[in-house]
């Protein structure tokens, strides 16, 4: 069976820019989320299982997407206000 990898990583942002890095995390958890998807779909020969598995952890991965995005709301308001 194939497993899905993560993305190609792309450098990553120096320590201190934390806004930087939750947007890749974002982007990471998007493409994931697109493959878990897409093999849930395009396999038919998946036992049920496996295709319950993917498409759980593409919720999952769309769940903290949410989560991921919120908090770079967040993160941004606050750099704004303060500077």
């Amino acid at each position: 069976m194939e497993s899905v990898s993560p993305p190609a990583a792309t450098t990553a942002p120096p320590p201190d820019d934390v806004a930087a890095l939750l947007r890749e995390q974002l982007r990471a958890c998007h493409e994931l989320a697109k493959v878990c998807f897409a093999k849930a779909q395009t396999e038919d020969d998946l036992y049920l299982g496996v295709k319950y598995g993917r498409l759980t952890l593409g919720t999952r991965l769309i769940k903290t997407s949410a989560s991921l995005a919120m908090t770079l709301k967040r993160f941004e308001d606050a750099a704004k206000k303060e500077g």
